[in-house]
């Protein structure tokens, strides 16, 4: 009977690390997780005057969140810290809770107010506002002629 190794097939988080190299599982003895740099879950909705941007931060404090616009550019990043095991005697074979920094951009286009977008962060999600610009209707105006 002959036996597979089970070290080449079946090692699962080689075989994604191989497709995506941002694969943010890590054993302990490959990779350190808090190299890679995530992008987070978002949901964009269009709430009628302004567009809702919900993106999940799960294990980020709010004083780590840093959310910056550039032109029509924005920017969420966060900076998040792994907990240090300080007993030496302790061994981490298999860590999956995720321990590293998030970043995502968007581009916003030209009908959003900069200036009126509102956050707030509760629960691991982070929530924007991002208010639309008051759209400016032309009006026909009659040229006399003399």
């Amino acid at each position: 009977m002959s036996t597979l190794n089970r070290g080449t097939i079946f090692d699962l988080d080689r075989l994604f690390r191989n497709q995506n190299p941002s694969y943010r599982y890590a054993s302990a003895r490959n990779q350190n997780p808090k190299n890679i740099v995530e992008q987070p879950r978002v949901d964009i909705n269009d709430i009628g005057n302004a567009y809702q941007l919900v993106a999940e931060l799960p294990g980020v404090d709010r004083s780590n969140i840093f959310v910056t616009v550039e032109e029509s550019e924005l920017v969420i990043e966060t900076k998040a810290v792994a907990p240090v095991e300080k007993d030496e005697s302790i061994v981490n074979i298999r860590q999956e809770r995720y321990a590293g920094g998030y970043k995502r951009s968007f581009n916003l286009g030209e009908n959003i107010d900069r200036e009126s977008i509102e956050a707030q962060f509760k629960d691991g999600l982070l929530i924007l506002n991002i208010a639309k610009k008051e759209e400016t209707v032309q009006k026909t105006k009659t040229i006399e002629i003399h």
